[in-house]
């Protein structure tokens, strides 16, 4: 049960961030192909970024944050009142810890390495 409540928390995790990516790229006005570039990579693996094929790293979100002039907290930037679970510890961790982008960088990856978490 613990597994499948796991599995749930992931794909909720990332599908917010395609969509956070999604949103940034599309509000500036920026094509699939442009982003790549922007990014150095090929048009088709930024895409399958974009459709969930590939998970997004801590460091491909910090490069798309640096590219789109947008800072790691603006990019995680949540509503409080539809917060889920993942978005309430996250946001804590923002707001309460100095070292806040070393810890959600350990705290987005553990739910990317099914060992840790």
């Amino acid at each position: 049960m613990n597994y499948l409540k796991k599995f749930k928390i992931e794909d909720e995790l990332q599908n917010f961030i395609i969509n956070r990516i999604k949103f940034f790229r599309v509000s500036k006005k920026i094509t699939q192909a442009e982003m790549a570039y922007m990014l150095d990579m090929s048009e088709q693996n930024y895409g399958r970024i974009e459709r969930g094929r590939y998970k997004s790293s801590i460091y491909f979100i910090l490069n798309f944050c640096s590219k789109m002039d947008i800072t790691f907290e603006e990019f995680f930037k949540f509503n409080k009142e539809k917060m889920s679970k993942f978005e309430k510890e996250a946001r804590e961790l923002l707001e309460n810890n100095e070292k806040s982008i070393l810890k959600i960088g350990e705290f987005i990856n553990s739910y990317f390495n099914k060992n840790k978490y």
